[in-house]
């Protein structure tokens, strides 16, 4: 009888040995899960949302490497139109097989409510970088646009009034805006802290106005609209501010060329151009002395940040991101980021609330090129696909 017991008290704990053994493997595999990321980009086709896909791949590497985790990475192209991505969202709502979601969205109203879906439905990790939408829960990162197109108007009037004189501007001229899509809140921001800043020189150069291109951040539309304002102005146009990059070098630049008034940054006849982004065509542009100011939209800056962060809530919970008003120091950034990163120019990042929606927004600084920024520097997130598409680094 009791070599019986003795037997079966080694069953039974040969069999909770077995069965806490598989246990610990269930509970292994699922630390060891992968975690998928579902990447629902404006378009691929535009370079500067193309980069934020491969930085933000970057950045989950080398969490991979810190913390021994696997991530799987799905991109999704919106091509630009409202309906792929609503039905983008509708898919992962419905399937449920997704961890992290970041979003770039086409129109900001209607793809609120479909981050509020996202919200109550999944309860998962949503960010977005470069485009906030009007509601939702979600970690947003960005520039504060009208901050950094204050200094697009700043550098417009200091190039102007080097050229010209302070309150000398020619009488009767006119000076470009070329404008992203309407309806969204970066257009208006972009347009806002330009003006904010320009307006005063305008009251002191009363005769010159402003007139007004829609590029749509499109070349070809950029081009059109440039090119009808200088059938129309001709020599009259003595300065030009885009909105983006594209619209700059592909739009604002050609329609010059064609004209015959483009001139090489140093000639007394070359018109100012300042713009936005710092994009490939808009790192060549600046070395090739064609436009003369960028304030850059620093797109490795935004990716390395929102993944780092979209991660940091999947693996600790929301709660365990940054406070609003605080501010990320270059100390604490260069600690996380490496150089290649660019982290320098574009350290620190203020913490602050969501305009319009229930989470955070990180904003890190706008540097200026070339003032602030190597034209040829490696670090530089145009000049890196500037690398990634001639397999060569751009050379003095």
């Amino acid at each position: 009888m009791k070599s019986k017991l003795v037997g079966l008290f080694l069953i039974l704990a040969m069999t909770g040995f077995i069965a806490g053994q598989h246990s610990s493997e269930a509970k292994a595999g699922q630390d060891d899960k992968t975690i998928k990321v579902v990447w629902l980009s404006f378009g691929l086709s535009h370079e500067w949302f193309h980069s934020l896909s491969i930085f933000a791949e970057h950045e989950a590497r080398k969490i991979e490497k810190e913390d021994g985790v696997k991530f799987e990475f799905v991109i999704k192209d919106g091509q630009r139109n409202l309906q792929t991505q609503l039905q983008q969202f509708d898919q992962l709502i419905a399937q449920k097989n997704v961890d992290i979601i970041y979003f770039e969205p086409i129109d900001q109203t209607a793809l609120a409510k479909m981050v509020k879906k996202v919200n109550k439905k999944l309860n998962i990790p949503i960010g977005s970088a470069g485009i906030m939408t009007n509601g939702g829960k979600y970690l947003y990162v960005g520039l504060d646009n009208v901050a950094a197109t204050e200094r697009c108007g700043e550098q417009l009037i200091r190039l102007l009034n080097e050229k010209y004189g302070k309150g000398k501007w020619p009488e009767n001229s006119v000076v470009m805006e070329n404008w992203g899509p309407p309806g969204i809140s970066i257009t208006t921001n972009r347009h806002a802290g330009f003006w904010k800043a320009f307006e005063p020189a305008l009251k002191e150069n009363p005769t010159v106005k402003m007139v007004n291109a829609t590029g749509m951040w499109d070349p070809a539309t950029a081009f059109k609209a440039a090119s009808d304002l200088l059938t129309k102005y001709g020599d009259k146009l003595i300065g030009a501010y885009s909105h983006d990059d594209p619209s700059a070098t592909e739009g604002i630049v050609r329609a010059l060329e064609l004209k015959k008034l483009q001139y090489p940054v140093g000639n007394p006849k070359h018109i100012p151009i300042v713009t936005y982004d710092a994009t490939k065509t808009g790192m060549q542009a600046i070395r090739d002395k064609k436009i003369d100011v960028i304030t850059e939209q620093p797109a490795r800056g935004y990716a390395h940040l929102v993944m780092r962060y979209l991660y940091e809530w999947h693996k600790n919970g929301y709660e365990s991101l940054p406070k609003a008003g605080t501010e990320l120091s270059k100390a604490q950034l260069k600690q996380m980021f490496s150089e290649e990163t660019g982290v320098d120019s574009w350290s620190p990042a203020k913490v602050m609330k969501g305009q319009n929606w229930d989470g955070i927004w990180i904003a890190p600084k706008s540097p200026l090129i070339p003032n602030e920024v190597d034209p040829y520097a490696k670090s530089q997130w145009g000049n890196y696909m500037y690398w990634l598409d001639k397999n060569e680094w751009p050379k003095k």
